[in-house]
């Protein structure tokens, strides 16, 4: 589970320069995503996994950065590209075998290794 300094970090605010307004907006975009993450993987996701933090973060900084519906500077190419991967990291969580854990970080994936050194 992400906190609200990583949080802050993610979308380009340094904690300790904070106001109240912009910590209690990280805090309602981390509350908002995890309710979209329960949703959209099970109520049931392991929120310590780092693909769970990682999508965390990234709805966290959807919320915070873009609070309207369209933004014009962003292209249609680059909502694609992180959808596809946002879809490809829901499902991993969503059939991740809650005792076995996930097959990648099994693997060795999380530390950038294959599993060989």
């Amino acid at each position: 589970m992400i906190t609200t300094a990583q949080a802050m970090y993610y979308v380009g605010l340094e904690p300790e320069f904070a106001d109240e307004t912009d910590v209690a907006s990280v805090n309602r975009a981390i509350k908002s995503a995890v309710v979209w993450l329960r949703g959209a993987a099970g109520p049931y996701v392991d929120l310590d996994n780092p693909i769970a933090d990682e999508l965390l973060l990234m709805a966290v900084g959807e919320l915070f950065e873009f609070r309207q519906l369209t933004d014009y500077r962003t292209t249609k190419k680059v909502y694609a590209a992180i959808n596809r991967m946002a879809d490809d990291m829901l499902m991993q969580l969503k059939y991740a075998d809650v005792e076995t854990g996930c097959p990648a970080i099994e693997a060795g994936y999380e530390t950038g290794t294959d599993g060989d050194s």
